[in-house]
């Protein structure tokens, strides 16, 4: 039952992406990375991303539990991005809807540079490195970033050391001032 719950909870985060067909490798590979939060403030995005889970057995009608499984701390970076989609969506837009989710998540590869990346154009090792650099912290002299702040003189904010939801709410005020 559990097997077959998590085959149909990737089809159930895909479904959320918004993404097409084209995009299997990508979203697949997003999947199989678990979500390394470097900041203790970003843990809560880690939470929100567990949190996928249970939702949608919810909705399903399934009675599993994942900590049964072994398998509670972990979040996949496929998850948190979609998690802190819906997130936004809600607090920020003040949409209860999901609809506009698939656009903030497009929105964050699009940031991370592996947006690009559609099974026609497949490079795990570019988007694996991305990936890694962005939940690291790391880049020199362009941190990759799923929200990247620029004030009015152009000049991107290196806001590495600030949670996802503090650089969301920078870059979104920025955005729209």
């Amino acid at each position: 039952m559990y097997e077959l719950a998590l085959e149909e909870y990737f089809d159930w985060l895909w479904e959320r992406s918004g993404l097409g067909p084209n995009y299997s490798e990508l979203l697949m590979l997003l999947y199989e990375m678990t979500y390394v939060p470097v900041l203790v403030d970003d843990e809560n995005r880690r939470a929100d991303g567990n949190e996928l889970f249970r939702i949608y057995c919810e909705e399903k009608g399934y009675d599993i539990h994942p900590s049964e499984y072994g398998v509670m701390d972990d979040c996949s970076v496929l998850e948190m991005l979609l998690a802190f989609a819906a997130r936004i969506n809600t607090e920020l837009v003040g949409d209860p809807s999901e609809s506009r989710v698939g656009l903030w998540f497009s929105r964050m590869l699009e940031n991370l540079g592996i947006y690009k990346y559609d099974d026609d154009h497949w490079d795990r090792e570019k988007c694996e490195k991305r990936v890694w650099c962005w939940m690291h912290k790391k880049g020199n002299p362009d941190p990759v970033v799923l929200f990247p702040i620029t004030f009015f003189s152009g000049a991107v904010h290196d806001s590495r050391k600030i949670s996802e939801w503090e650089r969301v709410n920078l870059a979104l005020s920025a955005e729209f001032l």
